[in-house]
């Protein structure tokens, strides 16, 4: 990427850092004392529960409230409701070093990082609410800085609570198991499963049931899900809608990108891949912690399509500037030019050359044939060069993969209105009828 314009390298990067987060902490301070209500009803079991957790232990431990979230907010909370407020902050300092860490990974437009993970539709208004997803999601801005920046032992460490956040999140300990591995980090593997075994303890020392937190996670598998399950594509059509429109174009880009020239960023598009497959699968078949395949659960992967999304925007920068460059430098124009100066060069040598008086006859006309044959020589090979290099690069996907993307992402939000259009008809008429 070392082509790719950074358009906001010459205009200083901090005061815009300082305006995305301003903007942010302000609207959600704002959005708090003027709603009338938080995002659903589990934001209003869970405030209550953390709040009793001071007289009742259970909720320390109860799967539904998430320990890690009750850990954190059931002292706040006894402030009263607006300390919620504390969780903005928390993401507001999860997108900072995101940021950082982008810029650690020399991405261009590192910046942009911040919007794009902050402003996203669904993680805007849920980054300020009662619930265990802004946890997680900062768990891995914080992850993805401490690896980058060789901070093995904290990286362990707040990795390892990643399932005290999210526990169907635990399959990520796998890829962070592995970067440890990958680094020889060989006595930090352990520390990846201490938090959830003191969970599972803790489980034990208050219920007295000695496997409680197998008996309430995969021992629980078999008994049906309550809320029943989604279909395959739930997720896949309707992720538009978690990220907004701008954001998803670019992590579209971003992503296929990515997976397409195989670019090894296991933290990043690795565990992206992963989790999205883990919540398909999760609310398409499985019954284990009850996936009802709501749509706030993705905002897990917030900052890592918000990653994604500054490369795809890299990537269509790249392509805007090419295609700019294709239509002011056509390379069959740009050679013409290049052999009529080099004609006129070697009329001018041949000239001086006819003019020498040192030289015999033979002998000029022998320097003149030899002059005309290293440019007939040049000329053929630059047609050549040029009939090779389209040959090679006449791959019309290859060449137009951005329009490509804008063509099936239109298509895609075209399909869903269709789709959404068509079941407000059905509702309409059951309300007639």
């Amino acid at each position: 990427m070392s082509e790719t314009v950074d358009f906001l390298k010459n205009r200083g990067q901090t005061p815009w850092l300082i305006f995305f987060i301003g903007v942010y902490l302000i609207a959600c301070v704002i959005w708090e004392f003027t709603s009338i209500a938080p995002w659903d009803d589990d934001c209003v079991g869970k405030y209550f529960n953390a709040k009793d957790a001071i007289n009742d232990p259970k909720q320390f431990i109860s799967l539904w409230n998430r320990p890690l979230f009750v850990l954190l907010f059931f002292i706040p909370f006894q402030l009263g409701k607006h300390a919620i407020l504390f969780m903005s902050v928390i993401t507001a300092v999860s997108a900072f070093y995101l940021y950082v860490a982008a810029k650690k990974l020399e991405f261009k437009n590192a910046i942009l990082v911040v919007p794009f993970l902050l402003f996203q539709a669904f993680f805007f208004t849920i980054s300020k609410s009662a619930l265990a997803e802004p946890i997680a999601s900062a768990i891995l801005c914080f992850g993805i800085y401490f690896y980058v920046h060789k901070k093995y032992l904290a990286f362990a460490l707040v990795g390892a609570l990643l399932p005290l956040a999210r526990l169907e999140l635990a399959l990520f300990l796998g890829i962070w198991a592995f970067v440890l591995i990958k680094e020889k980090q060989f006595k930090l593997l352990v520390l990846l499963a201490v938090p959830t075994i003191l969970w599972s303890l803790a489980g034990t020392l208050i219920t007295g049931e000695t496997f409680w937190l197998y008996e309430q996670t995969v021992g629980k598998e078999n008994s049906s899900n309550r809320y029943g399950h989604t279909s395959f594509w739930h997720y896949f059509l309707r992720y538009i809608y978690v990220v907004g429109p701008i954001v998803f174009y670019f992590f579209f880009i971003g992503l296929f990108e990515n997976l397409l020239k195989r670019k090894s960023r296991i933290l990043v598009t690795g565990q992206f891949v992963l989790g999205f497959a883990l919540y398909v699968v999760f609310s398409w078949k499985l019954n284990l912690g009850q996936a009802a395949g709501f749509l706030r659960h993705l905002i897990t992967l917030s900052p890592l399509a918000a990653l994604l999304a500054v490369e795809g925007f890299n990537y269509w920068l790249v392509y805007i500037k090419k295609e700019k460059n294709r239509k002011t430098k056509d390379p069959k124009l740009l050679l013409l030019n290049e052999i009529e100066d080099r004609e006129s060069q070697l009329l001018e040598e041949i000239a001086l050359i006819k003019a020498s008086e040192d030289k015999k006859a033979k002998a000029i006309k022998f320097e003149i044939n030899r002059k005309k044959k290293e440019f007939e020589d040049w000329k053929n090979l630059q047609n050549k060069n040029l009939e090779r290099t389209s040959k090679k690069s006449f791959n019309f996907l290859a060449l137009n993969r951005i329009p490509f993307y804008s063509i099936s992402i239109s298509d895609l939000c075209f399909i869903q209105l269709v789709g959404l259009g068509f079941w407000c008809w059905i509702w309409i008429i059951k309300i007639n009828d």
